[in-house]
């Protein structure tokens, strides 16, 4: 007779799912007692950053521990582990227990959450919230009903169709990651997600009248499935990226010495040959001209090209918001490299939007010729529907043995991915071999996950905006400091910087002028626009482009008013930057939502589709661009964009501040939604030199417009926005 209550379900398993424990009760809870030591010593090792460093620290008591009883596989690992740990001279084992405390204390808070009403519960919202507060932040997709089951497929897959009491707004997107479980209980009628299996999944489609979803392993036990008419959906976490993390710290410790060196700034980057190659400008100038571009770059990115293609070991480019990071100096580089020389490359970017946009920029090298001069590794999912045949999955459908593999493989010199999809991958590292590796965002990327990849390389190039949004880090600005002299010697104070941020300080502080650069002349930005950000964030070392486009950003505005115009309409005919003021919303306590803002939000568009028609102007997906901090005040203003039957609301991109970095439009509109100064906790970030670079990131969007919609009482309260709107009262 099976008794469950001495078996383990292991249910991605397709056989022999369910293992036996030990019946004997000692040995089950000798058991139990080793699965609290582990959890305990993940605690200990979070909290051990806030502590001085000890040789005795909870790693080698660790490795003590284990050494003892350790034998087979187990005692090949740690002899591995240890003879990479002991090799590392002191301050490198600072570097590492910093980090790995850093590590566990993030993964510690993705699954327990940090507490308080303005802050997320992580993995543990699913049991800790309300189902009232997450029908509130639409969180929740509920009252699914199941059309089409197909877990037991080799690609697992589940239709839903929305009811009449499914949530019509939500903040889930495609490609999110999920958790699946039944509605709810007919005992209660209450939120079941403790009471059942739940299933992981990926959102795949998700449209007003059904949602399908994949699911991270088939099931062939249908039972649930066919019992069950009504299913929720939430968001979850991965583990990966924290065990990338772990692994990356791992590979640092192995990397050859003067790798280390050049990472921790004690050994400064090669010099370029003094015997300048005499054909560079000239094979600059032949690639231009073949591309059909030779006036497409400014005298400052020319410099900038020809400096990166000269430098050894690194390059560090600085790039504030529309210098064209991306559009201009990646596609370039990529360009030369690929037409000048042999050499193979791999392109990353921290967002699968920002690898869409690389994709998109070196599919122009040689106008489109070839569009096959790169694949890209990826989710499905998570790609442009455009750019998805170019996934190596996609091309590896076709692949039958190692050699046609092989072929494949060297048949691409640029390979193009997000860091965590290269992360999850290293073993494409034994099939192609990498001279350098290029990595736009990278001031969004946490340092461990750069630490044990770069040394792979023979160099690398890392792009970035330190100004503007950081990693997401949950730990605060203290608990992420680190008390180690030695650290800060490396520029390492806070753990939560990125390691662009550390390396082109450190550059700077040691005048290794040949390691970095800097761009300075934006294109995007109407220069009545970019003048508070350029001299609010970037020491008004920001500037407008000094060619034929100097015109446009200097052009006063010049519309015809429609008929009937009202003053608001008016004053978006004559202004380019305003605030407006709105009453703030707080509803039964709630405050992730402000309708008074999302009906000025509403009024604004509708204006601007009068403002444009009155013109002869179009407005396209690209034209208006709505920035709000929370996904429930995006849900709030579509939903009143949604009540107005003359408004496209596909035409219409509202999104978080997160989203929206690296992305611009002609208008850009942003509800604030602060009903309460508590708010403000996790509304600013601001870097160690006082720069709010959500702010940054939010007033650098647009091209010809940027209204700012809030409570002036509320937003006062905070110094960024304090001088922000008494700027704009000056101005107007």
């Amino acid at each position: 007779k099976v008794k469950p209550e001495v078996y383990v379900l292991y249910s991605r398993l397709d056989e022999q799912a369910l293992k036996p424990v030990p019946v004997i009760k000692s040995n089950q809870y000798a058991a139990l007692d080793a699965r609290n030591q582990i959890v305990a010593l993940e605690y200990t090792l979070a909290r051990t950053n806030r502590k001085p460093f000890k040789k005795d620290n909870v790693i080698q008591k660790m490795i003590d521990r284990i050494s003892k009883t350790a034998t087979g596989f187990e005692k090949r690992d740690l002899s591995r582990f240890t003879g990479m740990y002991e090799k590392l001279n002191l301050t490198e084992q600072k570097y590492f227990c910093a980090f790995a405390s850093f590590i566990a204390c993030e993964h510690l808070l993705a699954k327990t959450g940090v507490h308080g009403s303005y802050q997320k519960n992580g993995v543990a919202s699913l049991w800790l919230k309300e189902l009232r507060d997450k029908r509130e932040n639409f969180e929740i997709i509920e009252y699914l009903e199941l059309t089409v089951n197909q877990s037991a497929a080799d690609d697992p897959v589940l239709v839903f169709k929305k009811t009449k009491d499914t949530n019509e707004l939500i903040n889930l997107r495609t490609g999110d990651i999920i958790v699946l479980y039944p509605a709810f209980s007919e005992k209660n009628q209450s939120s079941n997600v403790l009471e059942n299996q739940i299933f992981k999944c990926t959102l795949t489609a998700l449209d007003k009248d059904a949602v399908k979803v994949k699911l991270r392993s088939r099931q062939f036990n249908q039972t649930l499935f066919e019992q069950v008419k009504f299913w929720n959906i939430e968001p979850d976490v991965l583990d990966s990226s924290f065990m990338n993390m772990y692994k990356g710290l791992f590979e640092f410790g192995q990397a050859d010495q003067r790798k280390r060196d050049l990472l921790l700034t004690r050994e400064a980057p090669a010099l370029p040959s003094t015997d300048v190659p005499a054909g560079l400008e000239k094979s600059l100038q032949d690639y231009l001209s073949a591309a059909g571009l030779k006036d497409e770059l400014n005298a400052e990115q020319r410099a900038l090209l020809k400096k990166i293609i000269l430098s050894k070991d690194y390059f560090l480019l600085w790039g504030p918001p529309g210098t064209g990071k991306t559009s201009f100096m990646i596609k370039h580089l990529i360009g030369y490299l690929y037409t000048q020389t042999e050499e193979n490359i791999l392109l990353m970017a921290y967002t699968n939007r920002a690898v869409d946009e690389i994709c998109e920029a070196i599919g122009q090298i040689a106008g489109n010729a070839d569009e096959k001069i790169y694949t890209r590794i990826g989710s499905h999912f998570s790609t442009a529907e455009k750019l998805r045949p170019q996934l190596l999955d996609e091309k590896l459908k076709t692949v039958k043995n190692r050699e046609e593999l092989n072929k494949l493989i060297s048949g691409y010199r640029i390979f193009v991915a997000t860091v965590a999809s290269i992360s999850g991958k290293l073993e494409i590292m034994q099939l192609k071999r990498f001279n350098r590796v290029v990595i736009d965002e990278a001031s969004q990327i946490l340092e461990p996950m750069l630490a044990g990849l770069l040394p792979k390389f023979e160099y690398f190039v890392l792009i970035g905006d330190h100004k503007q949004l950081p990693a997401v880090v949950a730990q605060t600005f203290e608990d992420s400091s680190t008390l180690e002299i030695e650290l800060h010697q490396l520029g390492l104070k806070n753990l939560k910087n990125s390691l662009f941020e550390r390396l082109y300080k450190r550059c700077i502080e040691n005048h290794w002028t040949h390691a970095f650069g800097r761009l300075s002349r934006q294109g995007r930005m109407h220069q009545d626009i970019m003048i508070y950000p350029g001299r609010t964030f970037y020491e008004e070392q920001l500037t407008i482009l000094d060619n034929h486009h100097q015109a446009l950003q200097q052009k006063p505005l010049n519309y015809l008013l429609p008929d009937g115009c009202t003053d608001l309409e008016k004053r978006l005919a004559t202004e380019r930057f305003i605030f407006l003021n709105t009453s703030f919303h707080k509803a039964a306590g709630y405050v992730k939502t402000n309708e008074p803002e999302a009906l000025q939000i509403t009024r604004l568009i509708k204006s601007f589709y009068r403002i444009y028609e009155a013109n002869g102007k179009k407005i396209t997906p690209h034209t208006i661009g709505v920035i709000t901090p929370y996904r429930a005040q995006i849900a709030q203003i579509r939903k009143c964009l949604q009540e107005e039957q003359n408004i496209p609301i596909d035409d219409i991109t509202i999104d978080t501040v997160e989203r929206y970095q690296g992305g611009a439009r002609e208008i850009i509109l942003i509800s604030l939604c602060v009903n309460d100064p508590l708010q403000f906790l996790s509304l600013v970030s601001y870097s160690e030199e006082g720069v709010d670079r959500k702010l940054n990131v939010a007033l650098t969007r647009a091209k010809e417009h940027l209204i700012i919609v809030g409570n002036e009482e509320i937003l006062r309260t905070e110094k960024s926005y304090l001088s922000l709107i008494n700027y704009l009262h000056g101005k107007n």
